[in-house]
């Protein structure tokens, strides 16, 4: 069942995407990624954080199953 929009003429019914764009407020994305990339500022992480704790956590985790 396609509704009201079936009506329109169009014949085919609107993809995910063309809906999510229908949104009030919703943008498409604009330019280009790899340039956009290249031109951001690294992130650092903060002094005395350590940036792999996860990957620590899950390694502990294995290792008590062993």
């Amino acid at each position: 069942m396609l509704g009201a929009e079936s009506l329109s003429g169009s014949g085919r019914p609107s993809t995910k995407l063309e809906r999510l764009l229908a949104r009030p407020g919703v943008r498409p994305a604009r330019g280009d990624l790899k340039e956009f990339l290249s031109k951001r500022v690294d992130r650092t992480v903060p002094e005395g954080v350590d940036p792999h704790r996860g990957t620590k956590a899950l390694e502990e985790q294995r290792e008590e199953r062993f």
